[in-house]
């Protein structure tokens, strides 16, 4: 399926904008990377709508 580009600082935009590849995220539970902002994911699952783009993004808190 073909889906739109990602909105504007949610989490694939961001990782996307580092490199199309693959990426496999490290965290180390002593010095936190992330803090708990609240950014948008997008959820593509039994129900999508491209249409409705914005209405995709769940707010997720990556850090935790």
């Amino acid at each position: 399926m073909r889906v739109p580009p990602a909105v504007a600082n949610s989490w694939e935009e961001l990782l996307h904008r580092d490199g199309a590849e693959d990426k496999l995220l490290f965290f180390d539970k002593e010095e936190p990377v992330l803090d708990e902002t609240v950014v948008g994911h997008r959820a593509i699952g039994v129900v999508y709508h491209p249409q409705r783009e914005r209405g995709n993004y769940v707010p997720t808190v990556i850090s935790l």
